[in-house]
């Protein structure tokens, strides 16, 4: 898309969550336009005919589906600094993912014509305004937006759908610090268990060390009990990362 799309589809997002103006909002701007202004390079590692490992540096391509960890790394990095207080540094890394995220919905193919369509369509500001109230501030829900992102098949679905993604990430970044009591509540109720399944997963862990040399047969059964303890607390370790979110 072109700079003043990623401008135009960031400002109209931030304002339907309230903020409309400052140095936050210019952040934000200033990082979504980044990118396209001062294009980056990547250095890649890569093996020869012969099997020599060699290095080379290319440009970043913007629309492509292999920017997904990109844009989650910067999230992350947005949400840690805005709960540090942070917010101009939060506003212009979350800018910076967003860049990547709205770009994601771009056909490569039609690169071109889908960036001439978006830029002279309206913004679809009443979905905008609608994904804003239906923002949810977790991890999980941004790994969704980020993972149903692509390529759309004109110019105007790209910038609608990149303006409802902006319009959730926006507000799910830069929510308040305090978790939900129900989330912060249910990890307490968790956590007795928690301790309980870690315990016996290091407790076979370690049974199946000391039993490998004598009892080679029973060391894999001890192992696999070992794994199954730690696998059944995927759904507190779920809850954590949950309740992370909203810790620096």
């Amino acid at each position: 898309m072109r700079v003043g799309t990623h401008r135009a589809i960031t400002r109209a997002a931030a304002y339907a969550t309230g903020l409309r103006g400052g140095p936050v909002l210019e952040a934000m701007l200033s990082g979504v336009a980044f990118p396209d202004i001062h294009p980056e390079e990547e250095v890649q590692a890569r093996v020869s005919r012969s099997g020599r490992v060699y290095f080379v540096r290319r440009r970043i391509r913007h629309h492509t589906a292999r920017n997904k960890g990109r844009v989650m790394r910067a999230f992350l990095k947005a949400r840690k600094l805005w709960l540090r207080g942070k917010g101009v540094e939060a506003a212009y890394w979350l800018g910076y993912g967003l860049h990547y995220l709205q770009d994601s919905y771009v056909n490569p193919r039609n690169h071109l014509r889908d960036e001439n369509e978006a830029w002279g369509t309206p913004l679809p500001l009443n979905l905008i305004a609608n994904a804003a109230k239906s923002s949810n501030p977790s991890p999980s829900f941004v790994k969704q937006v980020i993972a149903t992102a692509a390529p759309m098949g004109s110019g105007r679905l790209a910038l609608e759908n990149a303006s409802v993604a902006t319009a959730l990430i926006i507000p799910a970044v830069l929510a308040d610090a305090a978790p939900p009591s129900t989330l912060v509540e249910e990890c307490r109720e968790m956590r007795g268990m928690h301790i309980v399944k870690t315990a016996l997963s290091a407790a076979f862990a370690t049974a199946a060390l000391l039993a490998l040399p004598a009892f080679p047969l029973l060391s894999p059964i001890l192992a696999g009990a070992a794994i199954a303890a730690y696998v059944s607390d995927g759904k507190y370790r779920e809850v954590r990362g949950e309740l992370n979110w909203f810790r620096h």
